[in-house]
This record gives structure tokens, sequence and C-alpha cells, in this order.
């Protein structure tokens, strides 16, 4: 056959060992040709990988092309990728060392050349480029040109070159060093375009429309597609990120899957994030860390990203955090990193099969919709309608969203389509008709069908044609040869997206050969390859179609379906084993479903066998989806414990994690169960560290003090008995926090001291909310010091990226500042907190912030917004108004209604009162005696302001109470106007003045008590100098009464 010559666009890889030649020169040239051979059969095992041709073999040296005899669209990407991966594989061999220069450019091509036998086969400048760029490579490098930079520079990372000169050239040569890849496909893989887009126009005219929109007004925009399977959303999407692709603007383009089965409710995010990092699943966590620094924005949220997406892409170091984290913390960490996208270029967020989501994934893209503005951002949804059965608020008509339904085509559309998929002619008229009757306006129906056909290879529907997508798919892998068949079907247990390796192992087959029957199957448009596989060294590949991997997998008989699964899931954990939270999901859905099998065939053994493995990963993925979606949590410890006998020694650990995620889940009295049956589950196997552990986090479900304290003191009690530990410096940390709430100011001094202490000798983590506590303790004995440890701890939690305890420090020091600097100070404070807190949707930490908001704007005289605010808290509270908030709610209230006049107070007064008293909490007693008292004392009630006060009195922790001081000029007002100066006396006694609120407070009352008895002088003395110091201090209410109070006594 003649040889044909065509110029074509090529990209051409040299590659030369460094250092051969001098180590070579006095060798035996056999001793030399048995030291290449294995070299030159790695490159080109490797070249060919890639779908290059090597050209040539000069000794130590090899040139290979890519785009010749063959030409693909992304021909400069492999060849970078195929020169990556020789640098990789020669690295494990530790022995040689290369350098490769990699040049895209026009050149004349021998189609009909057989380089083998040394025929030429690509001529042209872009070959001396890529020898010149070899040449001037550093050491175990690939360096590119110009014409390769520009075809992959979206694709790979790049380090700019000094440009060097090259004789024959007139201007110096650009090159740039390759990195790593910038972006990974995973399970987005190669972006279809083989079937014509037909009936469509519309469609895509309003895709493209709302891009446009987005990136003209800087207005994000959601589209839905909706559509039943095969109907061509995909097909759809593909095509306007083609049209995209034409356009000169930069877009980032990010697609995430959702999963029908294994994967965590948060897949397809981690996937978007991982490809813009370029995180591959077999990447170590350390490296996926150093991977995620390249897409983390600098500034002051750094610290706080990090720690919560890390989790999110396999990048967590350490420990997960036990319970730090909300979800609407996540989400908001999330989102400010999908804006950090579109802050640099506009931005297309795919989001594909949506209708598998679970609910935690349909909130984030409410979330989504309804915090991101000011940005060119157009997030694209596609999904079955059944979608809108669960009603995702984004599909309810909002501004910035759009619905579009995607119809069958019409008769003559699907004619069209048929016509151009059937392109050789070699159909009857007759069967072509039968065919678009049969397809009913759906494409991948009429794909299929059309396949189905030519595959038969006579042009005639030799065969009845099945009514149904299932039919039809099941009918066409029927025509497979019985161990391609089978290989399918192993396939589909592994899921949609699937490794040749895994394959293989399920098949009891040779990896390689199992690649090429793959191979062949792809050709067959039933499977394609992942651009890039998501596991290092594993052949990747995904289902041409979902309902291909449905069909298939159920053809499988349960019995064998559940061995398969258990197979499966042996692979990954052997594949993962330094990454198993990558896969945890995924071999726990393996692992339970080859269960639930079982148990349909009734075999036993396998269930008793595998119910202990089973339980231990559903626990590993229950500990991912705690602090992201306790529901999923929930039920994933459902399963744990439907599979832990009561009396299996593992079942209280089982139970203190379920505990956790019914805590988190707001569930407190269901919680609060389960954690006293672990801990005495515990008890009777003789573990003490695990029982403490349960016995503390019980303490986090309980409202009433006493108890709290109670359970604290014994869990300290208990591990001091075993030594030094972690355990006990964090429970002596618990210890310190609650005592400082209960205004034990001196024995929370001692257990923070113990704490920090005992961290410091022993090299254990600083705990850093000890140092708050310290902080706190030091501040209510006076000493104003303690801002900085409180300061400190603050920075520390901050640059630590826990925002749950960040806040919850911030909230306290915004509390100090009020006994110190006044109410105004505090409430700027506390405003920087709740701004740090709504970016983070800390939810539950925003409405303790919300309720101390409301008690210092009542100090400022801000009474109707009180009132106000108030009232939107009862009448619609959310999730994290617990029955404490709603004391201090009730409580502010009734003070501002108080002041105001207002009916209702002391209903208010006096709900607030009864319920503190239940929790026994000494501050909220405080915060709602003060109400209570002025409501009594007004309405005459003298018995009823003396059992506020008299309890007051009986209460230890009264003098550290910081509630108390901020309240006691109410309450001696409340004592004299029913005419009992002496408990007023006596409560007024209890307060020393150490900080500046306390001093006022306690010149208040003097004065009060001073103005009762007559002495009208000193009463007129004290007001005239506590007015001077409350205006200054930012207390308006105070300040009023102190004006009032001198008017009294001033007048003769």
């Amino acid at each position: 056959m003649a040889s044909v010559t065509e110029r074509k666009v090529v990209s051409v890889l040299f590659c030369d060992l460094v250092g051969f030649t001098a180590a070579s020169e006095s060798a035996d040239p056999e001793d030399v040709r048995r030291w290449l051979l294995p070299y030159h059969q790695l490159l080109r095992d490797t070249v060919e990988r890639f779908g290059g041709t090597v050209e040539k073999f000069a000794g130590d040296a090899i040139l290979a092309v890519f785009g010749a005899p063959r030409s693909r669209e992304d021909d400069a990407e492999r060849a970078v990728r195929a020169a990556l991966a020789i640098l990789d594989a020669l690295a494990a061999t530790g022995t040689l060392e290369v350098r490769i220069g990699i040049d895209t450019g026009e050149a004349l091509v021998e189609l009909g050349a057989r380089p083998e036998l040394g025929e030429p086969f690509v001529t042209g400048l872009v070959v001396n480029g890529a020898a010149r760029l070899q040449t001037s490579a550093p050491v175990g490098t690939v360096v590119v040109g110009a014409g390769t930079y520009a075809a992959t520079s979206r694709v790979f990372a790049y380090e700019p070159l000094e440009p060097v000169a090259v004789k024959g050239l007139s201007h110096p040569l650009s090159r740039w060093q390759a990195g790593k890849p910038r972006a990974r496909f995973g399970a987005d893989v190669i972006r279809d375009l083989s079937t014509p887009l037909v009936g469509r126009q519309r469609d895509l005219t309003l895709l493209r429309t709302s891009f446009d929109k987005a990136v003209a007004e800087r207005a994000p925009q959601f589209v839905t597609l909706l559509g039943e399977p095969g109907i061509g959303k995909s097909r759809l999407v593909a095509e306007l990120g083609a049209e995209l692709d034409r356009r000169d603007e930069l877009v980032t383009w990010r697609e995430g899957r959702c999963l029908p089965y294994g994967e965590g409710p948060f897949w397809p995010i981690a996937e978007i994030f991982k490809a813009q990092a370029g995180i591959l699943d077999t990447d170590p966590p350390t490296a996926a860390a150093e991977k995620l620094e390249a897409i983390l924005p600098e500034g002051a949220d750094r610290s706080w990203l990090r720690a919560r997406v890390r989790p999110l892409v396999g990048a967590e170091t350490g420990s997960v955090p036990t319970g730090s984290v909300t979800q609407e913390e996540s989400f908001a960490a999330w989102r400010q990193l999908i804006e950090g996208f579109a802050e640099h270029a506009p931005t297309v967020i795919v989001l594909e099969d949506l209708h598998w989501a679970k609910d935690a994934l349909l909130h984030f893209v409410d979330h989504l919709v309804d915090w991101v503005t000011g940005l060119p951002l157009l997030v694209v949804i596609t999904a079955r309608p059944e979608l809108l059965e669960r009603g995702p608020r984004w599909t309810r008509g909002l501004q910035n969203a759009l619905t579009i339904g995607l119809s069958p085509l019409s008769g003559s559309e699907t004619d069209q389509l048929m016509t151009r998929l059937l392109t050789d002619g070699a159909v009857p008229p007759d069967t072509k008709a039968e065919l678009v009757q049969r397809a009913d306006g759906n494409p991948l129906y009429a794909e299929e069908l059309a396949r189905m056909v030519k595959d038969s290879g006579s042009g005639h529907a030799t065969v009845d044609l099945p009514s149904g997508i299932s039919s039809i798919i099941a009918a066409r892998l029927d025509t497979l040869e019985p161990d391609r068949k089978a290989l399918l079907a192993n396939a589909a247990v592994i899921g949609r997206v699937f490794w040749a390796e895994a394959v293989a192992v399920l098949s009891h087959r040779d990896a390689a050969d199992v690649v090429q029957a793959l191979q062949e199957l792809a050709r067959k448009e039933l499977v394609r390859p992942v651009r890039q596989s998501s596991m290092g060294g594993q052949h990747e590949y995904t289902f041409w179609h979902a309902l291909t991997r449905d069909v298939a997998y159920n053809q499988v008989p349960r019995a064998e379906r559940a061995a398969r699964h258990i197979a499966a899931a042996d692979w990954l954990e052997a594949q993962c084993a330094t990454r198993q939270a990558e896969a945890t999901n995924t071999i726990a859905h393996h692992l339970e479903t080859a269960l639930e099998l079982s148990r349909a065939v009734g075999d036993d053994r396998v269930i008793e066998e595998l119910s202990p493995r089973a339980r231990r990963y559903d626990q590993l993925a229950a500990e991912l989806a705690m602090n992201v979606d306790t529901a999923d949590a929930l039920r994933l410890l459902d399963q744990a414990l439907a599979l832990t006998p009561v009396d299996d020694p593992e079942r209280p650990e089982v139970l203190s994690r379920w505990g956790w995620a019914a805590f988190l889940s707001g569930r407190l009295d269901d919680a609060l169960a389960a954690f006293r049956e672990a801990a005495a589950g515990f008890d009777a196997a003789g573990n003490v560290v695990g029982m403490a552990r349960a016995l503390r986090m019980s303490t986090y479900p309980m409202n009433n003090m006493a108890e709290r304290l109670d359970t604290i003191n014994r869990v300290v009690a208990m591990l001091e008995a075993l030594g030094p530990s972690e355990d006990l410096v964090g429970a002596l940390a618990g210890q310190a926090s609650i005592l400082s709430v209960a205004g034990r100011r001196d024995d929370a001094f001692a257990a923070a001291t113990r704490s920090l202490a005992m961290a410091s000798e022993h090299g254990y983590a600083v705990p850093y909310r000890a140092l708050e506590a310290l902080g706190l303790s030091r501040i209510a004995n006076g000493d104003t010091g303690g801002l900085v440890d409180i300061k400190h701890a603050l920075a520390a939690l901050q640059e630590l990226g826990q925002a749950r305890d960040t806040a919850v420090t911030w909230l306290n020091y915004g509390f100090v500042v009020w006994q110190i600097e006044g109410p105004v100070a505090a409430l700027d404070s506390l405003r920087e907190a709740r701004e740090y807190t709504d970016r983070r949707r800390l939810v539950e930490l925003d409405q303790q912030i919300t309720c101390m908001v409301l008690e210092l704007m009542v100090e400022t005289g801000e009474l109707a917004e009180v009132v106000s605010g108030c009232r939107e808290q009862l009448d619609h509270p959310g999730p994290a108004f617990i029955l404490l908030r709603r004391i201090e709610v009730l409580a502010a209230l009734a003070r501002a209604q108080l002041e105001l006049g207002q009916e209702g107070a002391r209903e208010a007064a006096e709900e607030a009162y009864q319920l503190a008293i239940k929790v026994g909490w000494p501050d909220l007693v405080a915060i709602s005696g003060a109400p209570v008292a002025t409501a009594r004392a007004a309405a005459g009630d003298r018995a009823g302001v003396r059992e506020v006060i008299q309890r007051l009195l009986e209460l230890e922790e009264l003098t550290g109470s910081h509630e108390f001081a901020a309240r006691l000029p109410a309450y001696v007002r409340a004592a004299l106007a029913v005419d009992e100066p002496d408990i007023a006396a006596a409560l007024t006694a209890r307060l020393v003045p150490l900080l500046p609120m306390w001093e006022y407070s306690v010149k208040t009352a003097e004065s009060l008590l001073a103005e009762h008895r007559g002495d009208r002088t000193t009463a007129a003395a004290g007001f005239a100098k506590v007015a001077a110091h409350w205006k200054a201090f930012g207390s308006q209410l105070e300040h009023s009464y102190a004006i009032q109070g001198l008017a009294r006594t001033s007048q003769p």
C-alpha cells in the first residue's frame, strides 16, 4: 500500500538517560544491551499505555510521538502524562535518571511508515525543539515548549524556566517545567460529544444564557436539568462545556457525581475539591494535605478552611475531632472555597445525578443558593424528576434558580438522531422506522437500539426489539461472549466506577487480560476508560450508562452477588490500606449489602463471619459523617448497633458513638440514655477509661447543674486513680469549664491549672479550653490579667481551625469585657464573634451570642429592640434554641417589658425563674431572679421578693457569679421597694468589688441603702459618683436609675 503523508499537529517526546554514556564507556556491548533492554521496555510500555508511538531508540535515548498515526484531542496531555509516568517508574527503580523534553507543533507524518523497521515517520522543527528542550532540562524533570504549554496549561501546574538559545532559531526557546496534574477526572470521565445533539438547541440556549448572565452581572445562577434516564441531561452539559472550552476566556469547570451506593453524602463536593487540588484517592494524607494547600486562599480564614476541608478530601492527618464541628460550619467553609474559585475566574460547578443525593447534600445546595452572591458562578444540576418529590428549595421558583425539564424528542427529531447514528446507511427504512418508534423519543433508547443493530452486522433487527430501556440493555448484554458478560457483571458489583484490577480479582483472571477485554467493551461503548485513575497504578473505567450497570448487577444471583461484594471490600481494603478513610464508606456499603443479601438467602455462616467486620466499617463511616451529616451517622450507627448483641463487649463503644450522634442531632434525652447505658457496659467489663469517657460525654446533654458537676467530678476521680493521661487532661479541662459556669471560680482555677500543668509535664496537646477557664477564674478574682489567657486561647483555637471552641471562647471573652469595659465594648466584641459564627454557620453558638447581645442591649437602653428580638426568638425557635437559651430570652424579655411598663412581663419572668430553678444553674437563677423580684415588688409581693433573694443568699456560688454582679442593683431596688433593707444589705455584702462593673453595682446598692435609711447626703454623693461611672461605662439603664436617685436625694 502506498504511503500517505499528512500534515498533523503532534507532540514529540525526547527522553535520554543521564550519565549513561560515561558509565558504559568501558563496558562490553552485550552488557550495555542487557542494561538497556529493561529500560527500553519500560519506556515503550509507558508511551504506548498513554496512546503514543515509539518512533525509534538511539542508544539510551528514545523518540516518541503522540498524535500520529491517529490524532486525539488530548495528545499533548497524553505526552506529558506519559513523561511524568516515566519519571515515577524510574524513581521506583532508584538506579536511573533521565531528562525529558516535549514540544508540540506541526509535522509531516508518513501514515504508512513502519517505525519499527527504521522507516521515517515524523519530520519537522518540532522534533528538533523537543530534542533541545530535553538537552536543557534539569535532571529528573519534564520540560515543555510553548506549544505543549499552551495546550495543557489548564491540566498541569507549570514552573516557568529561563528561555534558552537554540542554534538555528532566531529567538530563545521558551520552556516550562511540568509539575503534577492540576486536575484529576476521577469519576468525571472524558467528556462525550460523540452522540449527536438533536432537538436541544432551546435548552442549550437557556444554559448558555444562564452562564452569560452569571458572568455579566456577577450574579450566581442555578440551573437544574430534569428528565428521565437517557433523556440527554449529561449530553447537554457536555455540549455547554465544549462551547465554553472554545471561548477565549478561562473558565473553571468542575464536576461531581452522586452515586446510588457506597460513597459518603458529600462525595461530589469532595471530588470537586480533589480535582481542583490534584489529589488522588491513593495519595497518603500528608500528600493530600500538601496538595490542598495550593487551593486554600490566603487570609484569616485559611486555618479554619484547612481544618474543615481536610477531612472531606482525605487529608486529615490526625484523629477526627469529636463533635467539634457542625454541618452548618462545614457548609460555610466549603462554600467559601467554591467562592474562591469564582473570584479568580468564571466557574461552572456540575453536580450530576442529584436524585441519588442524600438530604445533607441537598441542604448544601440550598446553602449555596442562600449565601453565594456577587460572583460569576453557574451551578448546573442534573437529576431525575424524583428529585422534586423531596422538595429542595432551589427548585421552588427562586429568583436565580431555573429548572429545565427535558422532554422526549419528537418523532422527526428521533428520526434525525437515528439517521446520524446509523451513518453507514445499511439499515433498511422499515427497520429504521421501527427503531424510531421503539425509542419513543429517548436519545439513550435510540442510541442503544442503533448500537445493537450495528453490532449484529446484518443491518436488520434480527431479534425482537425490547420496549423498555432495561430490556434494551439486557438484550445487548446477551450479545456478548460469556466471559465478557461475566466481566461486566463483576464490574457492576464494584460500582458505576470500577478498576480493571478489581474486576480481575473478582473474576480470577489476569489483570492484563481484563484490561484488554475492557478495551474491547469500551469500543462497544459499554464502558469507557477514565482519563486519570483515582487510584495510582490502577486502570479505572466507568459504565457508559448507569442503567447498564444496574441491569448487569441485577442479573447476578443473590448468593454470588454477596460473595462478590465481600471480594470487592477485600480488594478496596488492601488497595487503600494506608488511606482507608477515603474508601471507608464504600467498604461499609459492600459489607452491608453482602449482609442483606446473605440474610435474604439465609446464609447464617456468612452473616456470623461478616457482622463484626461490617460493624467496624459502619462505625468508621459514621465517625467521618459525624460532623457533616449526623442523620447519616445515626443511620450507620443504627446498623452497627443492630450487629452488636447486648452481651457483645464492643456494644458500649458503639453506644457511646451513637449517643454523640444523637446529641449533635438534638435528641438530648436519647443521647443521655445511650451514654448511661454505655457507661454501665464499660463498668461491667471493668473498662475504667471507657466508662469515664462515656460519663464525660453524658455531661453535654445534662440540664441540671448539680448532676453535671457530680458526674464530671466522678470522671476526674476515676481517671486520677489511673495516673496522668490525655483523658485526664481533657476531663480536668471539662471540669474547669463546668465549674466556671457554676460560679466556683477557685475550684475552676485549680482544675484548669492542673490540666495545663499535666499537659505540659507529659507532652500532651495544650488544652486551650482549660487556659480559657483559667483566665475566667483569674478575672472573677479581680485579676484582669486573665484577659491575656483568654486572648491566647482564642488565638490558638483560631489557628487550629477549631471553630466551635473558638466561638465559645470569644463569647466568654465578650462577657468578661462587659464586666471590665462595659456593655458597648462587649457588644463590639460580640458583633465580631457573631460575624465569625455566621460565616461558619455555627448555629448553636450564634444562638448563644444572640442571647448575650439581648442582655447587653437592655443595659444600653435599647428596650424596644430587645422586646422585638426576644419575641422573634420565642415565636420562631431554631434547632439550637434549647431550654437554657429559653430561660435567657424570657428573662431579657421580662426586664425590657418591666422597664417599658408592658403587660406580660411578670408571666415571662416567672416562667424563666421556675425553669432556672429546675435546671439548677446558679447563673441562670441570678439572671431570671432579677426580673421576677422586680415584678413581684411592683405587685407588692413582699414574701415573693424575700423568697427570690433568700434563694440567692443560699447559693455558695453567688460570690463568683458574673451574672449576679450585673443585677445586684435590680435586686436591691426590689427588696427596698417591699421594705426589706436587711436582705438587701446581706445581698450587697456578698459581692466583692473586684472589677469595675462590680464596683459600680456595689456603690449603687450602697447609695440605695443610704437613701432608704434616710441618709440623703451620703446617698446623693453616691448617686452622683455612680451616675458618672455608669455613663462612662456605657450602661444607659443604670445611668438613668442613678440620675433618678440623685434627683430624689438632692431635693430639699
